[in-house]
């Protein structure tokens, strides 16, 4: 199995990429091969825009009609090109990433606008017959406060929930 390990957080000591690199060594150990995607590191940026893709900004920005004529001419910006490669080469996506504001930091909600994609990620029908059918997905949150916070009466709501 090939897995992409995805690492959103800003601090390359923190508990959040302790653990990022826990699950790739673990991986490794197991025989998997795998792909770490830090995307703090990196610089990935977070905002989508004309800059994704190789067409010449022509009237107001429709992101999902660019993503879908990029995929179609395989004319995305080499950064996200590099990215979406590495998705589609993986059997197994996990990200990994803390829990703040009651979603993920806005460097990956970024990578999810950017990466996955129209025609990329999805089309018409992606439950169905869609481009990442048979991969799997596993999100690794980690969240500051105890338990009773994020439990079903706690003042941040149910963690199963959000």
């Amino acid at each position: 199995m090939h897995a992409l390990v995805v690492l959103a957080h800003p601090e390359g000591e923190s508990f959040t990429a302790s653990l990022a690199r826990t699950i790739v060594e673990t991986l490794e150990a197991g025989g998997h091969t795998v792909d770490f995607d830090d995307l703090a590191a990196s610089g990935f940026r977070a905002d989508a825009g004309w800059h994704d893709v190789q067409e010449s900004p022509d009237g107001m920005l429709q992101v999902m009609a660019a993503q879908g004529r990029a995929a179609e001419s395989n004319s995305f910006a080499p950064d996200v090109a590099r990215e979406i490669k590495r998705l589609q080469d993986c059997d197994l996506l996990i990200t990994v990433f803390p829990f703040w504001w009651f979603s993920p930091p806005a460097q990956l909600k970024g990578w999810f606008d950017r990466v996955f994609a129209n025609g990329i990620a999805y089309g018409s029908n992606p439950y169905d017959d869609g481009p990442l059918r048979g991969k799997r997905a596993l999100a690794v949150v980690t969240a500051g406060g105890d338990s009773a916070m994020y439990g079903p009466e706690g003042r941040s709501g149910d963690m199963r929930a959000l």
